[in-house]
């Protein structure tokens, strides 16, 4: 809420200065340089220098055509609704949207005047250049939201490691429900927040980007995929043979030590000791058994892509940090 208030003032600031410049130049329609600016201000740094870009060359192509429409039709209703039509349908074929309400309303004031003169036309590019200036200063000021994030890839640390406790006490009852399925719905919204916040962050750095944030939610997003197929093999298990201790205790082991600057090599070789014991157990006794053990198996091989996943990821932070 803070941050949100802060914004709006900052914005706010912006447009006043842009509508007291324009006024101490002495421009005509001094208040268009405000509303450009509010116009020019996006979520983040390089969006709004996106933007300022198509909006530069549209305010260009868009002199150019009223030049042509007025002088060819005249100052009239039909030469600025075929100025307006002719206008629009460049911003679509070029993708820039963006450009049309600015650049309509600053050939309005052209239209107004019924005459295409060299200090109207000064006029309106100063009116421009002030507005998306300060549109672009203003943006400027604006940081990464670094605690936001913090917060939020705590929430999905959380959410998985729940995930992993319940699966630990679920596969060690055959009856009872303990999981709840949704925790998966939670988690990818969760993950949807990280990676909105990530891609912010990212846009409002204009030198030294980091992809971490980003990395970090690509990693998670495709650790929670893998839980959701570690889940379904739970589900598979009909019953319970005498190794799925063993792997239940590791699950919760997981979660225990489930921490962002965790390399995991202890779990893997952890998990490395229990696929090494299960192989030196003697062999089912039943078909029913053969296939629980062989879920099991495969259970943990999906951990090991779990885990690796996670390792991959710290030491590649790791190797950028030197």
């Amino acid at each position: 809420m803070r941050e949100t208030v802060a914004k709006g003032i900052k914005i706010s600031f912006a447009c006043a200065m842009s509508i007291l410049t324009a006024m101490v130049l002495g421009l005509e329609n001094a208040i268009t340089a405000g509303i450009i600016t509010i116009l020019s201000i996006g979520d983040t740094k390089m969006a709004t220098f996106r933007v300022a870009g198509k909006r530069s060359l549209g305010f260009l192509c868009s002199m150019a055509l009223a030049a042509v429409c007025f002088y060819g039709i005249g100052f009239s209703t039909l030469g600025f609704v075929v100025y307006i039509l002719c206008f629009i349908l460049l911003c679509l074929l070029l993708n820039w949207q963006e450009a049309i309400t600015i650049n309509a309303v600053l050939v309005s004031h052209i239209w107004f005047t019924q005459c295409f003169s060299l200090e109207l036309f000064l006029n309106e590019l100063l009116l421009f250049i002030i507005g998306i200036g300060f549109g672009i200063l203003i943006n400027l000021l604006l940081r990464k939201n670094n605690r936001e994030f913090e917060a939020l890839a705590e929430e999905v640390d959380t959410a998985i490691k729940e995930i992993l406790i319940q699966m630990s006490r679920q596969i060690l009852i055959e009856e009872e429900q303990v999981f709840r399925a949704e925790a998966f719905l939670e988690l990818k919204e969760k993950i949807a927040k990280a990676e909105l916040c990530a891609m912010q962050n990212y846009d409002n750095t204009l030198l030294n980007k980091s992809i971490y944030e980003l990395e970090y939610v690509e990693m998670r997003q495709k650790q929670g995929m893998v839980l959701e197929e570690i889940y379904k093999s739970i589900c598979m298990i009909e019953m319970l043979p005498r190794q799925v201790h063993a792997v239940g205790e590791f699950l919760r082991q997981v979660a225990e030590e489930y921490h962002r600057d965790n390399d995991v090599e202890n779990l893997l070789q952890k998990l490395n000791s229990v696929f090494e014991s299960m192989k030196i157990q003697e062999l089912p006794h039943s078909r029913e058994e053969f296939e629980a053990r062989a879920v099991l198996y495969y259970l943990l091989k999906q951990m090991e892509e779990f885990l690796r996943l996670k390792n991959e990821f710290v030491r590649r932070q790791r190797k950028h940090k030197k």
